[in-house]
């Protein structure tokens, strides 16, 4: 598109008049026009080099861009943008798979908080529905598992307020986290061997969460049991020979 050349140059005090009689609009419409020249006249000095001339790195992308105040722009337009996931992809590819020390120190440190949530999940839930048990179910008549259900709650609602501080433990333990990159950490092995590392550590924890039954004296409850059936057959057997 050619332009008309101004008859006459403007001086300055003639551009600075016109600049202020112009509205808001026409000074955007001025400004981003401006932009636009200085865009086509850059875009001018590179429009003979091309993409293929132009070193390439590892990811298919220009080595290095123009210099002259560009930044990531590309004036010319040939220059065609990788997409992220594709590049996270090629980049996968070549990243090395975590070794089996890594993998081992990863398992671990998933292991260790869940040993503690387990554990107490399991400890306050028989705590809490034994307790349940012999003082609310005399007076409301609650089953085993009602008892131990009401417990699980306790122990859930105990759970989310300890988290923090299990997970604070379990770092002071010492054991330090894989330098390991994000894109190894998305790797299937490291997915494998942090589940493997929970799954271990909340059995682990279940399972000695259980130590309160050792301490349990099951005798006394039979024997008391045992009384309050006595007792009730006693007495339905005095109403009858009243009767």
């Amino acid at each position: 598109r050619k332009y008309t050349s101004a008859a006459a140059t403007l001086t300055k005090e003639q551009l600075h008049d016109l600049v202020f009689r112009l509205n808001e609009d026409e000074r955007d419409t001025l400004m981003n026009t401006l932009k636009q020249f200085e865009s086509n006249k850059v875009k001018a000095q590179f429009e003979g080099q091309l993409a293929a001339s132009t070193w390439r790195s590892r990811f298919g992308r220009p080595a290095k861009l123009p210099k002259p105040g560009l930044g990531d722009v590309d004036p010319t337009g040939k220059y065609c943008a990788m997409p992220d996931d594709w590049l996270a992809k090629k980049f996968a590819e070549i990243t090395p798979a975590p070794s089996t020390q890594d993998l081992m120190k990863l398992c671990v440190i998933n292991a260790l908080p869940f040993v503690g949530f387990g554990f107490l999940d399991n400890f306050t839930m028989i705590i809490a529905g034994d307790y349940i048990e012999h003082s609310l179910g005399m007076f409301m008549c609650l089953s085993t598992m009602a008892a131990a259900g009401l417990g699980n709650t306790i122990s859930d609602v105990i759970g989310i307020g300890s988290a923090f501080y299990i997970e604070r433990i379990a770092e002071l333990v010492g054991i330090k986290p894989p330098n390991l990159s994000p894109v190894q950490l998305e790797m299937k092995s490291s997915r494998r061997s942090a589940n493997f590392g929970r799954v271990l550590g909340i059995t682990v924890g279940c399972l000695l969460g259980m130590c309160p039954l050792f301490f349990m004296n099951e005798d006394k409850k039979s024997k008391s049991t045992e009384k309050e059936s006595e007792s009730k057959v006693s007495t339905d057997t005095t109403k009858t020979t009243a009767s």
